[in-house]
């Protein structure tokens, strides 16, 4: 699975040198809701005024809602509010971090309720000209993220250091037992990268990280969130040619950024569906007359092609995509485990007539 997350991330970073003309910033709005309870509790954004809004919409349902916006039998929070006990998603809440013809980066706030209430925020950043999610290794270029990493570790490992050399007014065991987690903070930051948060607004492009405390000892946590970054003054010498242009301001005309993960729409042959690619686990799909996601596992590569399979709730059910890379999609074939012969699949980075 390293290898095959590797070559995900290789190709998730392929930028289109040739710029596109974009129109004005996306509109977002609160999602519509007809319960006014439920409106009170949940502000989830509903993004309009592009092609590019459905492919956005469809990824921030998916992704936290667990469904597909055109779902004809699972309402906007039916999968992820509270069930019989209370537990589940109590509140959501969304600001616009920034808003450009270039990119559109969101924060998500969730009040959780579990084996304990938690709260927490994160952030999402899409290619407003593509409708893609974007990861940091879109707005650098392959050295200048390597370069930039080291930086950013260096960074909070001399912040981290620095708590651990500090005089501390903990009693011997918790000192211990701080000192604990943050050697092993130390330890993982080596390999953290996949896990950082990031955003974009004017002020630059802003990257944070938890060591995570478990919520026994959170309050021995003296750093809380890592936070670093930069404006493009700071972060120039090693953006990616979209990189220095989205951080530059409000631009109109920016390089495209490609790769597999998002959202395809298409056909199962003549069955119109919607795909979501996460670019390293699998995704799902759903059929655009239903709407019920169908999980899929990214189970390896033939050649360039993905194979991604779902397991079905019986054995006859179960599912197989292997999809062959094209321009700008995907074509291969769909096969279930009781139909005779595999079906024609064609994807495309766009909604379809």
């Amino acid at each position: 699975m390293a290898d095959i997350r590797s070559f995900s991330r290789s190709v998730l970073s392929l930028v289109l040198l040739s710029p596109i003309s974009l129109a004005a910033p996306l509109s977002v709005t609160p999602l519509p809701l007809d319960d006014a309870e439920q409106a009170k509790a949940y502000r989830f954004p509903l993004v309009t005024g592009g092609a590019t809004a459905d492919a956005i919409n469809i990824w921030l349902q998916v992704r936290l809602l667990e469904r597909y916006p055109f779902s004809t039998e699972i309402a906007p929070f039916e999968r992820v509010g509270p069930d019989r006990h209370g537990w589940g998603i109590r509140r959501l809440d969304y600001q616009i971090a920034g808003n450009t013809p270039a990119y559109l980066s969101l924060a998500i706030n969730v009040d959780f309720l579990g084996a304990y209430d938690t709260q927490y925020q994160s952030h999402f950043t899409f290619d407003a000209g593509t409708g893609r999610p974007l990861d940091l290794a879109d707005f650098f270029s392959k050295g200048g993220l390597s370069d930039f990493t080291a930086r950013v570790q260096r960074q909070w490992r001399d912040e981290i250091s620095a708590v651990l050399s500090a005089p501390s007014e903990l009693d011997d065991e918790d000192r211990q037992v701080q000192r604990e987690h943050y050697e092993t903070c130390l330890d993982v930051l080596k390999d953290s990268r996949t896990s950082w948060d990031f955003f974009v607004d004017d002020a630059g492009l802003h990257v944070s990280w938890q060591c995570g405390f478990g919520r026994a000892f959170r309050a021995l946590d003296e750093l809380g969130t890592l936070e670093a970054g930069g404006d493009i003054k700071a972060l120039r010498p090693w953006l990616s040619d979209f990189g220095a242009c989205a951080l530059a301001g409000d631009q109109t005309s920016c390089p495209r950024t490609y790769g597999e993960k998002g959202v395809y729409f298409g056909r199962i042959d003549r069955h119109r569906i919607v795909l979501v690619l996460d670019g390293e686990d699998g995704g799902s799909y759903a059929y655009r007359n239903v709407g019920t996601p169908n999980p899929l596992r990214l189970t390896g590569r033939k050649n360039e092609a993905l194979i991604l399979k779902w397991e079905g709730d019986t054995l006859a059910a179960r599912e197989m995509f292997i999809l062959e890379p094209e321009a700008d999609g995907f074509r291969g074939v769909w096969m279930r485990r009781t139909d005779p012969a595999p079906l024609d699949v064609e994807l495309m980075a766009g909604p379809q007539p």
